[in-house]
């Protein structure tokens, strides 16, 4: 099923990170001053968040690795390791120090949602990076506690999880749910049944079905289970007792339905020495899955903007 957005192929680079193969976005910008590290979020691939590193292209120079276990790259599993906090920040800083900045350029690091987390345990480990750095969070959060208590989505979801986290368990779920007949039965429903996708209408409702279709196909189910449960269940508050030497710059859903905007504010407050906010209106907690460039703009207020202009 073709997805409705596709990646130029002079913006692909293909990766090997440890015996891990997968994409990674790079658009060039031979006199930028800024070379912007994006971290994408759960469930999400080189097609979904091209738009976000266009726009990121207009500040600077952009690179965007895949996350392993997301968007067709090999998982941790492959290699003997787990999607921990910790794996994934030691993957993103081998990605992180095989890019040559030079010696004028200013590097900024974005992160999106989950990737939020990671780019935060990154810089917990590997405090280096906060030299001359600008750190910017999109919709991110720092602990499960910032999550909204939806207790009956909780009670759904969480058992299924754990089937998807178990050594044994996902692959029954990879054969009964995630086969490409049931996923395509499955999705349509949700899909062309959802009040949000009615509400979206700037696409069409068969393109946020086919990208669906693609991020789910391209996901590792035990990676995905796995990832979840951690944004669940962990704080990175008690990875270090030590606040990461940078400013975060953190971009706020008023209408966010997955996180308490209050205790994320705490939360990033004891991660960090220090914390700022800019608030957007997107009516969710993230634009839409197949926003364009123009569609993505609504996620970077007035205030951020100026911050990657800088």
């Amino acid at each position: 099923m073709k997805n409705p957005i596709s990646v130029p192929e002079e913006h692909i680079k293909h990766i090997n990170i440890n015996g891990m193969t997968g994409r990674m976005i790079h658009i060039p910008n031979a006199n930028a001053k800024k070379v912007i590290f994006y971290i994408h979020g759960m469930h999400s691939s080189a097609e979904r968040h091209y738009s976000l590193c266009e726009y990121l292209a207009d500040f600077g120079e952009v690179y965007a690795p895949d996350l392993p276990g997301f968007g067709g790259m090999t998982s941790f599993y492959k290699i003997g390791l787990k999607p921990t906090y910790d794996s994934y920040a030691d993957y993103l800083y081998s990605v992180m120090k095989s890019i040559k900045l030079r010696p004028n350029q200013q590097l900024c690091f974005v992160g999106l949602s989950y990737g939020a987390q990671l780019m935060t345990r990154m810089l917990q480990k590997y405090p280096e990076l906060t030299s001359n750095t600008q750190v910017v969070s999109l919709i991110g959060c720092g602990a499960g506690t910032d999550i909204k208590p939806r207790r009956v989505f909780k009670a759904l979801v969480i058992p299924i999880l754990h089937l998807g986290a178990s050594r044994i368990t996902y692959r029954l779920l990879d054969l009964l749910v995630y086969n490409p007949i049931s996923s395509r039965i499955i999705l349509a429903i949700l899909v062309f049944t959802s009040a949000k996708a009615r509400r979206d209408s700037d696409n069409h409702r068969m393109d946020i079905y086919r990208m669906e279709y693609s991020l789910w196909q391209g996901d590792d189910t035990r990676t995905h289970a796995n990832v979840a449960l951690s944004m669940f269940n962990d704080d990175l508050r008690k990875y270090s007792k030590v606040k990461i030497k940078a400013k975060l710059h953190n971009v706020i859903s008023a209408e966010d339905q997955y996180f308490d905007n209050e205790k994320v504010a705490q939360t990033f407050g004891d991660l960090y020495q220090k914390y700022e906010s800019a608030t957007v209106s997107l009516k969710a907690h993230a634009p839409s899955l197949v926003a364009g460039k123009d569609g993505i703009a609504a996620i970077f207020p007035e205030k951020t903007r100026k911050l990657l202009k800088s």
